[in-house]
């Protein structure tokens, strides 16, 4: 009897994982766009002008991506002047790059620093938001714009395995004769928590219009 009960408190553990990560992607906003094109590999989006919130921070990937939530974060979760809470929106996004693009949601700087970005909820403009404690603390609007977009699954990816799907979105886009700008991003929109096959991981690309 040990067995099979251990078997069925592991399945039960096991959809209680799957539910609650379901349950959690469901209810946070995404930017929206619409698919224009779906290629082997990846697919050619317009987005909708998206308004975002970053920072800059030091250190390698993990540790800028960590510092820059613990600010914007803060920042969303009441640490503004008005004690306002915010609802979490997806993705969080990191880009390489030796010039930040102000249009670009992420960017970060090869032996610089690193932007880490939120997207804010739709219901909010520049002037809405609440003014945050932080000073470090940027907004942008960014306008509508084309990207391309790769998608990858199973767990919170290393810095290795990113650079990896970065390099194959930029081959994919020289075989089709795609013309980007800039560098790819880097694009998370699953808590640490979720089932690894739920993750949600992108790399992203500015298209030239």
């Amino acid at each position: 009897m040990f067995i099979p009960i251990v078997l069925i408190s592991l399945f039960v553990v096991l959809g209680v994982w799957i539910f609650a990560s379901w349950r959690t992607a469901k209810n946070i906003e995404e930017p929206s766009y619409q698919v224009l094109e779906e290629k082997n590999g990846y697919e050619i989006r317009q987005y909708e002008k998206m308004l975002l919130a970053s920072v800059e921070v030091e250190g390698d990937f993990r540790k800028s991506l960590s510092a820059g939530f613990a600010v914007l974060g803060g920042y969303i979760f009441g640490n503004n002047v008005s004690s306002q809470k915010i609802s979490m929106t997806a993705p969080v996004t990191e880009q390489k790059g030796k010039k930040i693009a102000m249009t670009a949601p992420v960017t970060q700087q090869d032996g610089e620093k690193t932007r880490i970005t939120f997207t804010m909820p739709s219901e909010y403009t520049k002037q809405t938001l609440p003014k945050p404690k932080d000073s470090r603390i940027q907004f942008m609007e960014v306008p509508p714009q084309k990207r391309a977009a790769l998608k990858f699954s199973w767990g919170y990816p290393g810095a290795k395995r990113i650079l990896s799907k970065k390099e194959q979105l930029l081959r994919f886009l020289e075989r089709d004769g795609v013309v980007h700008e800039g560098e790819p991003l880097y694009a998370g929109f699953s808590a640490p928590i979720t089932f690894p096959p739920m993750f949600r991981n992108e790399i992203q690309v500015l298209l030239s219009e």
